[in-house]
């Protein structure tokens, strides 16, 4: 088998073969066929292990000038192919669009999901609200966690079937045109720059959830500690503003193999604005997890949080284009999913259960931190004005220093003239 592919095939074979043909997919031999490569089918099939068109053309560009080398075409038989392959993936993408639109509507209009509580039919029994505000780490996932939350409010079921977000990333178009994200290539920077309330309805069981959801610029970031300050006074100010909180979410890169210094410090800068009475609404959620997380909560704060409300999921949905990727990718992240959506039934049951919290502490911290600011621009100033008068002095000792010297040296060749004129005398 060509080795570039190796590595391909040993997911994708099994897939091959459970594939069924339909009317709208060609055979692999009818597509050669079709495209003047009928003397190649038996070196893709046998010596490249190629089975289906889907399998062909699910390769990148590069991968397809390797295919078109190895079965020595030239420079123009190679072009045709390349161009055979383009167009067969157009038609697949824009055959695969139609559809999603078809089940897009088909879900606005009666949506169920077997196994799920979403089900539109159902008579709706009460209504609540629930607001949360999300902390972190700067590229922890705040933002994808809403966008998790708002696909599945929509009654979507596969990944594939997602043709928009709440909040805007890499491959995914926000609602109405809305980018809030910086840079989403860059996880080194935090890509939500302000606080930022998105509300949503959903049906869960009988009941009709209100979401408020407050994405939050992330912690330790490389501009540093100015911008850590810059964005917990936004966070403060925001969360002053709201009158009350069911749960804050403190989300933590659950893959990290290690406590860094990096870790410690932005925890204990998040910590440091939840205020006591708020703490027993902190919920811990780990992400890009799969199994296991490495970190230990334990070790990282310094508090006697329920085990149940440390949860841990992988949310790495938005991070794949499932325009390109090949169908066990799709499956896997369909996968990842279906278990996410677990995860998000039992954050938002606990919440909806948390003792709604006063931000009155958090306004206490506010005026605190405020007041704390001023006092240091007080002192500053103080300090500045010190250093001037300081200044000012050492430049009038220094113009003293001078005119002594000056005295001196002018007394001392007086004192010598004076000598000379003596001895000249006698």
């Amino acid at each position: 088998m060509f080795p570039i592919f190796a590595r391909f095939f040993e997911s994708k074979q099994n897939d091959d073969n459970k594939i069924t043909k339909t009317n709208n997919e060609l055979s692999l031999k009818k597509w050669c066929e079709r495209n003047g490569l009928e003397k190649h089918f038996t070196k893709l099939t046998t010596d490249l292990g190629f089975k289906t068109v889907d399998s062909l053309i699910s390769l990148d560009a590069n991968d397809l000038k390797e295919v078109a080398q190895e079965l020595n075409l030239k420079f123009g038989s190679k072009g045709e192919f390349l161009a055979a392959c383009q167009k067969e993936r157009d038609k697949r993408n824009q055959q695969k669009k139609d559809e999603n639109k078809a089940n897009r509507k088909d879900c606005d209009d009666k949506w169920e999901e077997k196994g799920d509580v979403l089900q539109q039919e159902k008579e709706i029994k009460e209504t609540k609200e629930i607001t949360t505000i999300i902390l972190g780490v700067t590229g922890a996932g705040k933002s994808s966690l809403i966008n998790l939350f708002y696909v599945w409010s929509k009654g979507i079921k596969k990944v594939e079937n997602i043709d928009e977000v709440l909040i805007s990333t890499k491959f995914h178009q926000g609602k109405e045109g809305k980018n809030v994200e910086i840079n989403a290539k860059d996880q080194s920077k935090s890509q939500t720059m302000e606080c930022t309330i998105y509300k949503f309805t959903m049906d869960y069981g009988s009941t009709r959830y209100i979401l408020n959801f407050m994405d939050t610029p992330g912690l330790g970031d490389v501009d540093g500690i100015e911008k850590d300050d810059e964005h917990i006074s936004k966070i403060l100010d925001t969360v002053s503003k709201t009158p009350e909180l069911n749960a804050i979410v403190l989300m933590i890169n659950g893959s990290d193999p290690r406590v860094s210094d990096r870790l410690k410090y932005v925890i204990t800068k998040l910590m440091g604005i939840i205020p006591n009475m708020a703490q027993q609404n902190l919920l811990v959620l780990l992400s890009n997890v799969c199994l296991k997380p490495n970190l230990d909560v334990k070790t990282i704060l310094n508090l006697d949080i329920p085990a149940h409300h440390i949860i841990y999921m992988d949310n790495l949905i938005f991070t794949i284009d499932c325009k390109v990727e090949p169908q066990p990718t799709i499956e896997e992240a369909n996968f990842a999913y279906s278990k996410s959506k677990d995860k998000l039934k039992k954050v938002l049951e606990i919440a909806s259960t948390m003792k709604i919290s006063k931000t009155s502490g958090f306004v206490e911290l506010k005026q605190q931190r405020d007041s704390f600011k001023h006092e240091i621009h007080q002192l500053r100033a103080k300090y500045e004005t010190l250093m001037e008068h300081q200044e000012r002095l050492q430049t009038f000792m220094n113009e003293l220093l001078k005119d002594d010297m000056t005295k001196t040296t002018l007394n001392v060749q007086k004192t010598k003239k004076t000598k000379t004129i003596h001895r000249q005398a006698v």
